[in-house]
């Protein structure tokens, strides 16, 4: 697909892999809706993508909201009119072994990472199948939506059901012109292990991150090493480190 000129959304877009997927899809000349919870982060990664040469709005998006999914799509396509790049990529992560893990903390992960996706579909699907030409919807998971690791099981289960999601997708939304790919990246160099900073007091209270998780392995990938793989044409495994699935060609 050719991304000159073409209009993407990227949600969890203010940090991290989200900001790789801006600033990379900036190079190719793309449109960008922004979205965040934290609006300061995302304006700073709006002017940095302004400073490259294109257009950039951001709009404030609590993910496991519904009404608040909507309302970025509504935004998105009032920009363009189109929607040819959506990037559900907002997620969060807690820490704990099973029967240990508060209830609280399951409903926040799952309500992020499982239901932000499903709401971003929800929201843009029906708009995207309208539309002529091609189109795309790149889903954050991660390696461990493709095995079980200690202390992540909310993370896991949510990044599991994103695959799911995902490859279900590529095969229906091929019926019809759309392409999905699933991106599962291993250890990457972002802020996800201070996901608290951002949970919601209805969503509990916030719990303090074991000091051996939050520190990034020196082997972990880049986000822009992430990122740029999503602006490719074809998704290629560039790390063994990491397991990555290609659901359908752009």
């Amino acid at each position: 697909m050719e991304l000159a000129g073409r209009t993407a959304v990227v949600t969890g877009s203010g940090s991290g892999i989200g900001r790789g997927m801006a600033l990379a899809f900036a190079e190719a000349r793309m449109s960008l809706v922004l979205a965040d919870l934290d609006t300061n982060a995302a304006r700073r990664v709006a002017e940095e993508v302004r400073r490259l040469g294109t257009r950039a709005l951001v709009v404030e998006t609590d993910v496991g909201s519904r009404a608040s999914v909507e309302a970025l799509a509504e935004a998105a396509y009032a920009l363009t009119g189109e929607v040819h790049l959506l990037c559900n990529n907002a997620g969060v992560t807690t820490f704990g072994t099973l029967g240990e893990i508060p209830y609280d903390d399951w409903r926040w992960v799952l309500q992020v990472n499982l239901f932000g996706v499903i709401h971003g579909l929800q929201s843009f699907l029906p708009r995207m199948r309208t539309q002529r030409g091609p189109k795309h919807v790149v889903n954050t998971a991660s390696i461990a939506g493709c095995a079980g690791l200690p202390g992540l099981a909310a993370y896991c289960a949510s990044k599991h059901a994103v695959v799911g999601i995902s490859e279900t997708l590529a095969r229906e939304g091929a019926a019809w012109g759309l392409g999905c790919t699933v991106v599962c990246p291993g250890n990457t160099h972002t802020r996800i292990a201070e996901s608290e900073r951002n949970r919601p007091p209805e969503m509990g209270e916030r719990r303090p991150t074991a000091d051996v998780v939050s520190r990034p392995s020196p082997r972990g990938w880049t986000p822009s090493s992430s990122a740029r793989s999503c602006a490719a044409p074809w998704w290629t495994a560039t790390s063994s480190s990491s397991r990555t699935r290609r659901a359908a060609p752009w």
